[in-house]
């Protein structure tokens, strides 16, 4: 490919080549760019004669912006893994989604039975570009992944399978429980942005919303919330926040499920019981102070010092024994 040259978008005093490297236009030398955390070579250029304020070069994107397109929602990748060799012809413009994951493991293109392998077999003289060919990956992948101690994943990959079969079958609130896992995890699996080495079952993400609870665990815990279960209950038992099942018993979240509750019918999770709040508030009229009463009943100041003056809802007005 020949070498192409055009001129910076910013109007300043610079020259991108398709060769990878930015020149200054009066005598046509590159520019020095150094790798920032991530690897990525990257500069600060600024002219003020022109009345350019500072502003941050990544070369890579920087060359794939002057000639190509880089459209909302994509992102440029490196053809050989090389995070510097910005030559445009080693430049890919794919979706982010994709750039996502492939990020940073390389080597977990390799299933662990072949890194562990590979691992042996360069203990025993094979070279990093032998393995490479061997594997279908690059040297630069190979030479991370035998650098870097390997972090045994959490599932195997049977598990992993397993766990996307028992998704559709019994929900995303099941998975969590029984996988012990975030549904953010959950996500990442289910779209392949973790253990990309095991394609089975990874569903895409347009074509799922990824709910958390079935339409008919929906319709039992608004059942249930109506037989008198607090929301506190129901978060501590599906391991989610209060907020999340107020949304859902409201109809805020899976309106398409019927039987939504009203305001009125919410259930209110209160903190303490009658006979504790009634004990708090007798102290109180003992002339005790309010941190000697939090000491007793184990409670934290700021909560009994809403009690005292009626800032929170409690069970009923418990007046003190005079």
């Amino acid at each position: 490919m020949t070498e192409q040259i055009v001129p910076h978008d910013s109007g300043g005093p610079w020259l991108v080549s398709s060769k990878g490297i930015v020149l200054r236009s009066r005598n046509y030398r590159p520019l020095k760019f150094l790798p920032n955390n991530c690897g990525y070579l990257m500069t600060v250029l600024k002219c003020d004669r022109l009345g350019i304020k500072p502003f941050g070069c990544v070369l890579h994107r920087t060359v794939a912006r002057h000639f190509s397109t880089i459209p909302k929602g994509y992102g440029v990748s490196f053809k050989n893994g090389n995070k510097r060799d910005c030559r445009f012809e080693n430049l890919e413009i794919i979706p982010m989604s994709e750039i996502r994951s492939r990020s940073g493991r390389n080597h977990h293109k390799m299933s662990l039975e072949q890194r562990n392998e590979a691992r042996r077999l360069h203990k025993c003289g094979v070279s990093r570009r032998e393995l490479a060919a061997r594997y279908g990956v690059n040297a630069i992948a190979i030479r991370n992944m035998l650098e870097r101690p390997d972090s045994n994943p959490k599932y195997s990959n049977a598990q992993i399978i397993q766990m996307r079969k028992d998704y559709h079958s019994i929900g995303a609130a099941e998975c969590c429980k029984v996988y012990k896992i975030s549904m953010n995890n959950l996500r990442k699996i289910m779209f392949g942005l973790n253990y990309a080495w095991v394609p089975e079952g990874i569903i895409e993400p347009l074509d799922a919303c990824m709910a958390y609870w079935t339409d008919n665990q929906v319709l039992r815990i608004r059942c249930e919330a109506r037989a008198g279960k607090n929301t506190s209950q129901i978060a501590k038992e599906w391991n989610v926040c209060s907020t999340t099942v107020r949304k859902m018993l409201l109809g805020q979240t899976y309106k398409h499920v019927d039987n939504p509750l009203e305001l009125s019918e919410l259930p209110t999770a209160y903190r303490h019981s009658r006979d504790d709040v009634k004990r708090i508030k007798e102290l109180l009229f003992e002339g005790l102070a309010v941190p000697e009463v939090a000491r007793t009943v184990g409670e934290s100041t700021n909560y009994v010092r809403k009690i005292k003056h009626n800032l929170i809802k409690v069970w009923v007005d418990v007046e003190p024994r005079l």
